[in-house]
């Protein structure tokens, strides 16, 4: 009898052992269910219609010409970077004050303080 007694208190210590760890981590963690709540979210269908640069692909859909394999290899959501257009040149009047290199976007364009002004 004595040893029925011993296991049930045992079971209830492990039970509320258990309980303890559950409201614990309750407490230090939100759950969120719906995923719209994280302030991280954006959803894909927002995301600028430009497939040459930007390519989705939802496993969800089953395509006849894509097997198991290639479909378990593609990521889902890929961007392109696209080529950036070379800068157009400014009128014969601006580019004579310009300094070299104002054609480069990795730095502010410079003038020339001082200019001479030819007729």
């Amino acid at each position: 009898m004595e040893d029925i007694l011993t296991k049930n208190q045992d079971k209830e210590k492990v039970k509320s052992l258990f309980t303890f760890i559950k409201e614990l981590n309750q407490l230090k963690q939100d759950q969120i269910i719906n995923v719209v709540r994280y302030p991280w979210f954006f959803p894909l269908s927002d995301l600028h219609d430009d497939p040459e640069n930007i390519k989705i692909n939802f496993c969800d859909r089953v395509e006849e010409e894509i097997d198991a394999e290639t479909t378990e290899q593609q990521p889902i959501l890929s961007v392109h970077k696209p080529e950036f257009n070379k800068c157009p040149d400014p009128d014969k009047i601006f580019k004579d004050w310009l300094k070299p290199g104002y054609d480069d976007y990795n730095r502010p364009a410079e003038v020339d303080e001082f200019h001479e002004i030819s007729n």
